[in-house]
């Protein structure tokens, strides 16, 4: 549900989480919501793919950041702004949906 054009909301279930500034939104994720070479069963992040953040946008995972041991530290991500609330209109099958919150608001 959009409740004001300069700042959408999102109405999901128990709270509303803001949606202010999509393109710079930093975010957490379980970590096993990604896999490095993953198989095509696998229906959450990993590059190339991609996936539905819950109540959000259709984001596609473009780059991984890892420490020296091979920690992944950051997913680099793109979203489409075409498709908050709706499948993509050019009939792309979006398969995994990733629940998620936004880092600035769960600490």
């Amino acid at each position: 549900m959009m409740q004001n054009s300069r700042k959408p909301l999102l109405v999901l279930g128990f709270g509303i989480r803001s949606l202010e500034n999509i393109k710079q939104l930093e975010l957490f994720i379980e970590k096993n919501d990604y896999m490095d070479d993953a198989p095509n069963k696998f229906k959450r992040f990993t590059i190339g793919r991609e996936v539905r953040l819950r109540g959000s946008y259709c984001v596609t995972c473009n780059e991984v950041i890892k420490d020296d041991d091979g920690n992944i530290l950051e997913l680099l991500c793109t979203y489409d702004p075409d498709t908050l609330g709706k499948n993509p209109s050019d009939g792309r099958k979006v398969k995994g949906i990733v629940h998620w919150v936004s880092s600035s608001s769960c600490l």
